[in-house]
């Protein structure tokens, strides 16, 4: 996250950012100073302080149970260790299932989001808008030797999502990596009918070393 300096050292209690109420509570910490543009980047001091911000906010956002969000987040956690996306979708539901369907939101950032946090939770290195030369990756997952390349549609296929990966070549910026990796494509379907992922497409590829 990006500050200005003028906004960071702002005494004024009326008109404090939600940047700066998460810096002095501790849950974010200063990471660099840009002295050109006087821009302070902040970020999670560790990974247990964004764990624990990011459930937190889980059970807000979501009104989960504490043991029920718990529980959750271990099987998605377990699922995708195994690369078993069949199971990490059914676990992903089984989560959207227990969410009151007054909080649902239309738009695909709504659904962005729950994937964002959930997966960020769940211990895993996940990232959303990355940008690209053609467009930005709706969400990245980074886990061991591979990367996950999410694309979300609502109330679309999962084959045109996959489709628009490949199109775009999101993938492109990751194939000549040091070391091999494989690139996870997966289109993913939102239904705001059922609130599910209603289909998921996938396709991999190995890195060139």
């Amino acid at each position: 996250l990006e500050i200005s300096e003028s906004e960071f050292e702002s005494a004024d209690i009326d008109f404090l950012s939600i940047k700066i109420l998460l810096y002095q509570t501790g849950y974010l910490t200063i990471k660099s100073y840009n002295k050109t543009d006087r821009t302070y980047v902040l970020g999670y001091p560790n990974a247990e302080v964004a764990h624990a911000f990011i459930n937190k906010l889980m059970f807000y956002v979501g009104k989960l149970s504490e043991s029920d969000f718990s529980a959750g987040i271990r099987k998605i956690r377990l699922a995708l260790q195994s690369d078993d996306i069949e199971l990490f979708v059914e676990q992903f539901n089984h989560m959207l299932s227990m969410i009151p369907f007054m909080l649902f939101k239309r738009g695909e950032a709504f659904y962005q989001t729950i994937f964002f946090l959930i997966c960020q939770a769940a211990g895993f290195k996940t990232r959303v808008e990355v940008a690209t030369a053609l467009g930005s990756i709706d969400a990245m997952i980074e886990f061991g030797s591979k990367k996950y390349i999410f694309e979300f549609k609502i109330d679309d296929s999962a084959k045109k999502a996959l489709e628009q990966i490949k199109r775009k070549e999101y993938y492109r910026g990751f194939l000549a990596q040091a070391t091999k990796q494989q690139l996870v494509l997966v289109g993913v379907s939102f239904d705001t009918v059922t609130r599910q992922i209603n289909e998921y497409e996938i396709e991999r590829m190995n890195t060139i070393m």
